[in-house]
């Protein structure tokens, strides 16, 4: 942490960037995290005395994270965590195929897409630290730096699109690399060969990545949710038998 900046609990603040950007991206990374899990409700008062900022810029906040799609403003209710629903999130895993599937191909053509790709090398092998440390947080960020240095490129349209998209892709992410065991070590060795595959411009093995990127994370999903429903009945079975 550089001495222009200035941390309150686990939040650092960096006097450069907005205050209400800063907020939010604290806050989504809770969510990202688990440590704020769905249902949670998010008290504006309290948030504002943990961060020591106005009730007006954590509302502010609030208002860019429900456009994430993280949290949902309930009249009457405030600031909820999003649930994350089976089918949605599959609905969101192939909206992000085909997306990502375009971007990446035109990140093969795109000359002023090369320097950032350094950054994006940069951030694998912090994916690679994170994995052998078996620092499931720490690859989830990598993960997020990844998209974050080629996004740099990105017209505003696509870095709209993506910022709203991929605060839940993340989450989804994390959520499985802890529950279903991922090895880290997978998932760092993807994003090197995707790394690769672009900065070598190899259509053809992008395409492979992609594809088998997408079929194992469609398992994934369908794995974890079928796991959550049957845990749900187990749990619910013993009251449905006793007022039967």
């Amino acid at each position: 942490m550089s001495s222009a900046e200035w941390r309150i609990g686990d939040m650092v603040f960096k006097p450069s960037s907005n205050i209400t950007e800063q907020i939010a991206d604290h806050l989504a990374d809770q969510i990202i995290l688990g440590n704020l899990a769905g249902g949670t409700r998010i008290q504006e008062l309290k948030i504002a005395n943990q961060l020591e900022v106005s009730r007006g810029s954590v509302r502010e906040a609030l208002l860019i994270l429900e456009r994430r799609h993280l949290i949902e403003i309930v009249p009457r209710k405030g600031a909820v965590v999003n649930e994350m629903v089976a089918d949605e999130v599959l609905e969101l895993v192939d909206v992000l195929r085909g997306i990502e599937h375009r971007w990446f191909h035109g990140l093969l053509t795109d000359e002023s897409s090369r320097e950032h790709l350094r950054d994006a090398e940069m951030a694998v092998s912090a994916m690679e630290q994170g994995a052998k440390a078996q620092d499931a947080d720490a690859v989830i960020h990598a993960r997020m730096a990844f998209f974050e240095a080629l996004l740099e490129s990105a017209n505003r349209y696509i870095k709209a699109l993506f910022e709203c998209l991929h605060p839940t892709s993340h989450r989804l992410m994390r959520r499985l690399l802890v529950e279903e065991e991922v090895d880290l070590h997978d998932i760092a060795r993807f994003y090197r060969a995707l790394y690769v595959a672009l900065d070598s411009k190899d259509a053809e093995r992008l395409d492979e990545l992609l594809k088998a990127f997408h079929k194992r994370l469609v398992s994934l999903v369908e794995r974890t949710y079928d796991a959550r429903s049957r845990d749900l009945l187990e749990r619910r079975a013993p009251r449905l038998g006793a007022t039967a």
